[in-house]
């Protein structure tokens, strides 16, 4: 009669990939089922995996994009309980590699990803429908406020989305126009935030306490920029590249 453990010993050896479950390849979905030379499943996964994350990050910011990169998530989980089971079997029952994958790589792999991102690359969303994305660094001016020509993202009020717009002066600096270009605190910049014909003949003003002088793109072809005192507390980050619309893709100087 043949025992209980060499019947399970048996099947262990009949079901159970040949390579160890070990290294940085389990990161990479359908990499442990390639060396096992499961190699369909390995593609199927790998292919999903990789086209979903793709472009879920081609249109971050957006639902379609979140769909996306929950997608490439559970994909990779998959991957990573079909080979602890399969290397177990059949030691565990479905939902234990399951649970355990789909934790760990949430706590140690996308977690810090997303959180990276939401931090360093915040998708900032304006205009009618989304029109206009910008990324936002909102780890920018933890230190020190925005200085006359950077392109802040300002958060928006009464539940609106927030908004682009280019930093003139900084609170309790004197700002002065004229003929002979822009001064800060008596000194000259290279800021020129009007188009060329649109601009004052004379301009002198100090920005209050608490306040930034800013300068909106109006949208409206007589009129290209509108300067504006706003809180510096609606300052949410430092805008450096453009998002959306596609076309328009680039680093903001």
């Amino acid at each position: 009669m043949i025992a209980e453990r060499d019947v399970r010993a048996g099947l262990r050896s009949e079901f159970r990939p040949g390579r160890p479950l070990i290294g940085p390849i389990f990161l990479l979905p359908g990499a442990p089922q390639w060396l096992w030379l499961q190699r369909e499943r390995a593609l199927l996964l790998f292919g999903s995996f990789a086209t979903s994350l793709g472009v879920g990050l081609f249109a971050w910011g957006t639902q379609i994009g979140l769909a996306l990169l929950v997608f490439a998530y559970i994909t990779h989980v998959v991957s990573a309980a079909d080979a602890i089971r399969q290397w177990s079997f059949p030691g565990f029952s479905r939902w234990i590699p399951t649970c355990s994958a789909s934790a760990c790589l949430a706590v140690g792999f996308y977690g810090p990803l997303l959180l990276f991102g939401s931090t360093f690359a915040w998708p900032g969303l304006q205009g009618m429908a989304n029109a206009e994305g910008y990324l936002v660094n909102r780890l920018a001016y933890q230190s020190l406020g925005p200085e006359a020509g950077d392109r802040i993202w300002l958060r928006g009020g009464g539940g609106t989305g927030g908004s682009l717009a280019e930093v003139v002066a900084k609170p309790g600096q004197s700002v002065e126009w004229n003929n002979r270009g822009l001064k800060i605190n008596g000194r000259s910049v290279p800021l020129v935030p009007f188009r060329q014909g649109e601009a004052p003949l004379d301009l002198k003003l100090q920005v209050p306490e608490g306040r930034l002088l800013v300068a909106f793109q109006t949208g409206d072809p007589y009129v290209s920029k509108l300067w504006e005192f706003v809180p510096v507390a609606r300052v949410e980050g430092r805008a450096w590249a453009k998002l959306y619309p596609i076309w328009d893709r680039c680093l903001l100087p």
